[in-house]
């Protein structure tokens, strides 16, 4: 996995995932447009490869969901917890 700044990580999806998600209940955000993992990567300055392994260990942990058009953040208090871990 490529080594990618924490600053960057929360400056990044979070800062996206914030500007673009809708609140629902408890924890969770919805992103409810179509990102792609380039588009992902490319705000983050990481490569999709490195996107698409991180969003499979979100999504294993439960901590999010991946659809075709949308993203659920399930548990945005372990999705942060998680990104001050790395």
């Amino acid at each position: 996995m490529a080594n990618v700044d924490a600053t960057k990580i929360h400056q990044g999806p979070g800062k996206l995932w914030l500007d673009v998600s809708v609140p629902a209940s408890g924890n969770r955000l919805v992103i409810d447009r179509k990102l792609t993992h380039d588009q992902i990567a490319t705000v983050v300055g990481a490569t999709r490869q490195w996107v698409t392994m991180s969003l499979d260990k979100f999504q294993k942990k439960g901590i999010i969901s991946v659809g075709r058009q949308s993203i659920v953040i399930e548990r945005y208090d372990l999705l942060m917890a998680q990104l001050d871990n790395e």
